[in-house]
């Protein structure tokens, strides 16, 4: 019996000797890892996404689960906001043909932008899509010819009464006007209204309460050389840039009035003819020049002639007649005291109290006749 056990025994023990040496030895997993944070981000069977401080802490772990199946998805730490993003936004990666056909896009900012072909304007709307450009030329944006907004309005006053979008009533000069000044201000158009100024009966209600006039400063002008000659109530001739600059400048001096004389600069408006067709009459005038000179004129025609070619030198009529031989001297002069300087030939100057008595001392003293200089005191 006990021979029996014994045999039991030494098979049982053999037999789980032979079954340890058969089985595989178990893997052995990292116990510890360093302390560097490289971390990445891997992702479940399940779609979840687990942070691991680094490479070493990811392959203790899928030596203690080796059914987990976990794989990379970046080498970084996951960011559910970001993995979200990045898996619901459209692929913007399109390969563009590397051809250079440009086209010129608008953003609703109204900026433009020149894209290399469509395909890279499609491209960047697609990674952009706040920007949402719009295509507006199949060419550059320096090849878009900018509007000219400066055409030269009739000077005929039509008024038309015209809305802009901030529901603003608005008076324009004529139609010719409101066009001008919706070129200007792309972002501010005026629609026609009335063909009446705004304060007219037809649209006062819609007007607002407070409706402000237009401010000079805010008129925009082009920077577009196209100069025009206009001219003021008191004569005054000026050189403007363009139509645009005119309309600012008689909105800051609204005194001034200057109007168009004609589309170039002052400078190059014809000087005035002086081919005056004077009959060949004797009907003689006298006329005397600034500094007492006489001279007689065949007939007042030509007097006009001689003044329109000699502005400077200009005589005046003061008789109907031919000149007196022997010079008529002035008695007395009036006593206003309105001095002009004159001067003799060798440079001395004296201050006559007007005009007249410079004639009447001229006149008395032919000899040593005063040439006028200038209005005011030597």
């Amino acid at each position: 019996m006990q021979f029996y056990s014994l045999i039991t025994l030494t098979i049982a023990t053999s037999m789980a000797a032979l079954s340890a040496m058969a089985a595989p030895a178990a893997p052995k997993c990292p116990e510890v890892c360093g302390a560097i944070y490289q971390p990445i981000c891997v992702q479940n069977l399940s779609g979840e996404f687990i942070t691991f401080g680094n490479t070493c802490e990811l392959n203790k772990y899928n030596c203690r689960h080796p059914g987990a199946q976990l794989t990379v998805a970046y080498k970084t730490a996951c960011e559910s906001n970001t993995l979200e993003k990045r898996a619901a936004a459209p692929k913007c990666d399109t390969v563009c043909p590397s051809v250079f056909q440009p086209v010129c896009a608008r953003a609703k900012t109204g900026l433009n932008k020149v894209f290399g072909n469509a395909c890279e304007l499609n491209n960047y709307n697609c990674e952009h899509p706040n920007a949402n450009f719009v295509l507006v030329a199949d060419s550059s944006c320096e090849e878009l010819a900018a509007p000219t907004c400066n055409t030269i309005c009739p000077d005929i006053y039509q008024p038309v009464c015209g809305k802009l979008l901030s529901g603003d009533l608005k008076t324009f000069g004529n139609s010719c006007e409101l066009k001008n000044y919706n070129c200007e201000h792309a972002n501010a158009q005026a629609s026609v209204v009335s063909n009446n100024p705004c304060s007219s009966a037809a649209v006062e209600k819609r007007a607002p309460a407070t409706a402000a006039p237009e401010k000079c400063d805010d008129i925009m002008c082009a920077a577009v050389e196209q100069p025009i000659c206009a001219k003021a109530k008191n004569g005054l001739r000026k050189t403007f840039g363009n139509a645009c600059e005119l309309k600012k400048y008689n909105c800051k001096h609204p005194n001034a009035e200057f109007v168009v004389l004609a589309e170039s600069t002052c400078e190059d408006l014809a000087a005035p003819k002086c081919d005056f067709m004077c009959l060949m009459v004797e009907d003689p005038v006298c006329a005397t020049s600034k500094d007492g000179k006489t001279q007689t004129f065949s007939n007042a025609c030509l007097l006009d002639v001689h003044n329109c070619q000699n502005p400077t030198a200009a005589f005046k009529l003061i008789a109907n007649a031919a000149c007196p031989d022997a010079p008529v001297c002035a008695d007395a002069c009036p006593t206003v005291y309105q001095p002009v300087c004159a001067k003799l030939q060798s440079g001395k100057t004296k201050t006559f109290g007007n005009q007249c008595e410079l004639s009447a001392f001229n006149c008395k003293n032919p000899k040593a006749a005063f040439t006028f200089v200038s209005e005011g005191a030597c």
